[in-house]
């Protein structure tokens, strides 16, 4: 594999995975490269996809490694993320192998048969879908952390699409502004997720017109797309309070 494109693209990437493992498998085909993940304790599967169109070289066959992220993420914090990367797999010395004009890095892969295997993503029934404005996510996570919330709350109810926090002496409902009025699908949804999870990808999400699918006590999926054209999924799973 040989590949090439701006160095944001590659770090924000890697920047996805981090939030949630510290290793993971690259999957390289002709029609693109993916980073698929889930969590050690399964509350978070994550997958990131760039397209052919991203890179400037895209001279690759199949083939399937393990990525050491902690490693990737302090060689790319060194890097300008407005600079142009080549990355190449070195077989032979089983390492990835990331070039700049001036710059020279090798990382060895991580021990694939210790990554988690590539699993599929949950076939789910969601019972409501709709899209909003990442910035709309973001700032109702950080209000419900300013409580010092674990927990945030979205429903969705007669068309209206909402995240609430409640605890013992506060509580809180902030409506979410949908990007289109006609997007809306299903019913009723209402489920908890944990703000450290979804504190971990707020910086992706700030910028990008999110697509939410979500139901009562199920799973949410986020879709989402960064650098233009690398898309995210994003499942968490809910926090379930017990009757």
């Amino acid at each position: 594999m040989k590949i090439e494109t701006k160095t944001k693209v590659i770090s924000d990437m890697v920047g996805l995975m981090s939030s949630i493992v510290t290793d993971c498998r690259l999957k390289v085909t002709t029609e693109c490269i993916e980073m698929r993940a889930i969590d050690a304790a399964g509350v978070a599967m994550i997958s990131v996809v760039a397209k052919p169109e991203l890179f400037t070289i895209y001279d690759v066959k199949e083939e399937e490694v393990g990525l050491d992220i902690q490693k990737l993420n302090i060689v790319l914090s060194i890097l300008d993320d407005a600079s142009m990367v080549t990355i190449s797999t070195d077989d032979t010395k089983k390492k990835l192998v990331i070039e700049t004009k001036n710059k020279k890095f090798g990382v060895r892969y991580a021990n694939i048969s210790a990554v988690r295997p590539w699993r599929e993503f949950p076939n789910i029934k969601f019972d409501a879908s709709t899209s909003v404005g990442g910035s709309e996510i973001v700032a109702a996570v950080r209000a419900a952390q300013k409580f010092e919330g674990e927990s945030i709350r979205f429903n969705i109810s007669e068309g209206v699409f909402f995240a609430s926090y409640e605890d013992d002496s506060t509580d809180m409902k902030l409506d979410l502004v949908r990007t289109k009025l006609d997007d809306f699908a299903g019913g009723s949804a209402s489920s908890i997720y944990n703000t450290q999870y979804l504190s971990s990808i707020l910086k992706f999400l700030e910028k990008s017109i999110v697509k939410i699918e979500t139901g009562t006590n199920v799973p949410l999926k986020l879709y989402f797309t960064i650098d233009k054209s690398c898309s995210v999924v994003y499942f968490l799973a809910p926090r379930i309070e017990p009757e």
